[in-house]
């Protein structure tokens, strides 16, 4: 019966619906149930998937949600954007933005022999990227719903816009590296990278652990978007949103 949360979802972002809850999945509430049900509706997507983004990497986003530990969702091309494009805010269910580190693999990384260390991630990353994640949901009201609808609703993802990619990414203190993120020129969010799990390798180190529980695995040009150093702030009438990375560049997206 997870195939009608699923559709369920599908529905839901097609027609620009929300949902009050994923009755199938409450039924058969687990985390693991919750992952099938994102793999499913990616599936039914009608779109390439090209990474990952990691929710809840923050204690102050965990307790929001009421996480013991991060959560994945999955990036596609289609919602994928480059920085400067202009987005419809009709597309959109309620739309939050957070300033976060984008990172691109350029190995595949399959722990085989058990769990990767951050050495072995960060000798398998070769660029980071500014980024905005635009998170967003499916329900009518996202606070009733539970931890496992909102992993199964793709981690409450909506898109992700990205700056120019930087190879030499390591030349970075990544903990102390802060990342402000503006509506309209004003600074709404600011913080360090400290808050991604202490470092945001480690979220990507997280990600390519967790994967390999389910059988799968970062492959070679796949995005993994970090988390938030930001917070998470909403608007309702913003035109520009920014973010400045420092010497990483900077990303902006504009709502018409």
């Amino acid at each position: 019966m997870l195939e009608r949360s699923a559709s369920t979802l599908r529905a839901a972002r097609r027609s620009g619906t929300p949902v009050e809850c994923l009755e199938e999945l409450r039924n058969q509430r687990s985390i693991e149930n919750a992952y099938k049900v994102q793999e499913l509706f990616g599936a039914m997507h009608g779109a390439t998937a090209i990474g990952y983004k990691v929710g809840a990497a923050s204690e102050p986003s965990q307790q929001l949600v009421g996480a013991a530990e991060p959560f994945y969702g999955l990036l596609f091309d289609a919602e994928t954007f480059k920085s400067g494009t202009a987005l419809h805010r009709g597309d959109f269910f309620e739309p939050g933005m957070e300033g976060e580190f984008a990172f691109r693999i350029g190995r595949d990384l399959t722990a085989s022999r058990g769990p990767l260390t951050f050495d072995e991630v960060s000798d398998a990353i070769e660029a980071v990227m500014p980024a905005i994640e635009i998170c967003d949901h499916r329900f009518k009201a996202w606070k009733a719903v539970s931890l496992e609808e909102i992993i199964a609703d793709n981690a409450f993802h909506g898109a992700l816009v990205l700056g120019q990619p930087m190879a030499d990414w390591r030349k970075y203190d990544y903990p102390t590296h802060e990342i402000s993120l503006s509506f309209d020129g004003d600074v709404v969010g600011r913080g360090p990278g400290a808050l991604v799990l202490g470092h945001p390798v480690r979220s990507v180190m997280w990600l390519a652990n967790k994967l390999s529980q389910h059988g799968k695995h970062l492959r070679a040009g796949d995005i993994v978007a970090a988390g938030t150093c930001t917070g998470l702030h909403y608007s309702g009438d913003v035109n520009c949103v920014s973010a400045a990375l420092g010497e990483i560049g900077e990303v902006s997206f504009y709502f018409d």
